[in-house]
């Protein structure tokens, strides 16, 4: 499955997830809200999705993002 379109994500109450995933892959997200996942105790680069790419340059993550909320 494709999510390469996905634009709206909202993430609640997941009480056991540890770990975000890379949701910066997401390049026609704009709104994400994650709330009420207490078991996440640190958001760090992986959440991004970024990588370098062959030729040096990097990627942006979340090219399209407007609001971003943690709760």
């Amino acid at each position: 499955m494709s999510l390469t379109n996905l634009r709206v994500l909202r993430l609640w109450g997941c009480r056991n997830c540890e770990h975000l995933p890379p949701l910066g892959k997401l390049p026609s997200l704009e709104d994400l809200e994650i709330c009420r996942m207490e078991s996440v105790k640190r958001v760090g680069n992986e959440f991004l999705g970024v990588e370098s790419d062959t030729d040096g340059s990097s990627v942006i993550a979340f090219p399209k993002l407007t609001q971003l909320t943690f709760d």
